[in-house]
């Protein structure tokens, strides 16, 4: 144990000569808009991404290796709306993208955080939509309401893992939720007097791309609140962030021990602040 051990501190600690790369792309885009209405508007656009290739380094394993550019290509249809003299606004998008040689971050070996890999993925997608509504009830308060949902999955992704070649086609991305949904109430009143109370939900999602029995990363809702007081040159508020303390795993990995170690979200935040202004 060891022998193995030193070999891979001692790999780890080898040295690459600098290598450079020169990628170009072509990236149009094209956005048509037409208004329904005086308060409506529908828009549809379409475009082509991109990201640069490179290079990187395996440390657990001391290997350098290459990655080729990621293009994709997003159509994106959007309704845009206003109700009630501008009081009410509801606006939603609806979009698709797909990726060609998508660059995903792979671990290699389970349970081993340096043996680490970008792969270029043979075909994949991302689809879903968005809406949003934010409504003014009254003069000193105005709510926020938002949900969305995406659905991101790999079309054609062969990975090499040890001696076996493993097909990871249909399966979603890492660290992609499928629902989010969020929302918020703010109170102003002409003296400066203010609160806000917003909360944000995420949905479970997987960690890595290799295993995929369960999605090991669970749901999670935040609470925040800021109340306080504004003037003309100054300020001051009490602040709140994950009011009810909730703690989930933001990541893990199963050690050689068996034990899960990892790391959590932020915990419940108490704070006051005071603001100046000229």
């Amino acid at each position: 144990m060891n022998d193995l051990l030193l070999n891979l501190v001692q790999g780890a600690n080898s040295a690459e000569p600098p290598r450079r790369v020169r990628y170009e792309a072509w990236l149009p885009k094209l956005g048509l808009s037409y208004d329904i209405a005086p308060n409506m508007a529908l828009s549809l656009t379409a475009q082509r991404g991109y990201r640069a290739g490179g290079s990187g380094f395996n440390e657990q394993r001391a290997e350098s290796y290459d990655f080729e550019p990621e293009y994709s290509t997003t159509y994106e249809w959007a309704l845009r709306s206003s109700w009630f003299g501008n009081r009410l606004s509801l606006n939603a998008n609806l979009y698709r993208t797909n990726w060609r040689d998508q660059q995903v971050l792979v671990q290699l070996t389970p349970g081993a955080l340096y043996d680490t890999r970008i792969i270029n993925a043979g075909k994949s997608r991302l689809q879903g939509f968005e809406m949003e509504s934010h409504g003014a009830i009254s003069r000193t308060l105005t709510l926020y309401a938002g949900l969305g949902f995406g659905s991101a999955r790999f079309k054609n992704f062969p990975i090499a893992q040890g001696n076996t070649l493993e097909n990871s086609q249909n399966k979603t991305f890492p660290r992609a939720p499928r629902w989010t949904l969020s929302g918020s109430a703010n109170f102003t009143h002409p003296s400066g007097w203010s609160a806000n109370v917003n909360a944000n939900h995420r949905a479970a999602y997987y960690q890595n791309v290799m295993d995929q029995r369960a999605r090991d990363i669970p749901a999670r809702t935040f609470v925040n609140a800021k109340v306080g007081w504004q003037g003309k040159h100054m300020g001051a508020f009490l602040t709140a962030a994950n009011i009810f303390n909730v703690q989930k795993p933001n990541q893990f990995f199963v050690d050689t021990d068996g034990r899960r170690r990892g790391t959590l979200n932020a915990p419940r935040i108490l704070g006051v602040s005071f603001e100046g202004q000229l």
